[in-house]
């Protein structure tokens, strides 16, 4: 179950906006739905596909990275991995699958709260992992 367009924030209710760098693969409009749904507003993709890759800068606004693992080279990954480290953001490390990509984002953020927004509210409650 794939929770509705907007997630509330359980302690704060309010809702949880953010901006997102996917970095890795190469069609990702799926992964980047998902993302929206568990709060992104500002989802940006790199393929990271050339030698100039490393030359990029994380953007300013960015507030999480996503690593695709299973599409980034090594140098890549190593180059974005320290940068996001000196800026204290949020890293999320996935093969590209939109269920990797759900279940990582929710370890580093919390389960969504499905209460209020998901339109199947018994089998989600039922659904041991959430529980």
């Amino acid at each position: 179950c794939i929770p509705m367009l907007y997630i509330i924030c359980t302690k704060a209710k309010k809702e949880i906006r953010m901006s997102v760098l996917v970095i890795g693969g190469d069609y990702v409009d799926h992964i980047k739905g998902t993302l929206f749904s568990l709060g992104a507003n500002d989802i940006e993709h790199w393929d990271a596909r050339g030698k100039d890759i490393t030359r990029k800068k994380i953007p300013e606004k960015t507030e999480c990275v996503v690593f695709l693992t299973s599409y980034l080279n090594h140098n890549a990954m190593n180059h974005f991995k320290k940068e996001a480290a000196k800026r204290n953001l949020k890293t999320i490390y996935a093969k590209r699958s939109v269920s990797c990509v759900y279940e990582e984002y929710c370890k580093a953020f919390g389960k969504p709260d499905f209460e209020e927004r998901c339109s199947c509210k018994n089998e989600c409650r039922k659904d041991k992992k959430w529980n």
